[in-house]
């Protein structure tokens, strides 16, 4: 399996799961609120502003938590998360599937182009 696919594929199932925060506000709030649902994992289009992605690593590097830029797109990423809107940044609230989606990111990194 294709690792972008598989990325889907985890990023659509914690979706279904509702492990997921949809948008920069509503990510970095709940990153700075550290509550209940903590985030484990933040992922940013390819194609987001500047500044959207700006905001998403200083809030990664300042609460420690790791900022993943995907090889999607905003569109792309609206569309596997079920959304009508633009979602240029989503968190990962579920250790597992924060540790699967890192994993299958980098496995994609370092793998040959097919």
């Amino acid at each position: 399996m294709s690792e972008i696919i598989k990325t889907k594929s985890l990023i659509g199932f914690a979706t279904k799961a509702g492990k997921i925060t949809f948008g920069t506000e509503l990510t970095v709030g709940t990153v700075r609120k550290k509550g209940k649902k903590r985030v484990f994992l933040m992922l940013c289009a390819s194609d987001a502003a500047p500044n959207t992605q700006k905001r998403a690593y200083d809030c990664g590097a300042y609460y420690d938590i790791p900022v993943k830029t995907l090889m999607l797109t905003v569109a792309e990423l609206s569309a596997i998360t079920g959304k009508s809107h633009p979602i240029a940044v989503i968190g990962i609230i579920d250790p597992g599937f924060a540790e699967a989606i890192s994993r299958a990111l980098e496995t994609d990194i370092s793998s040959p182009n097919d």
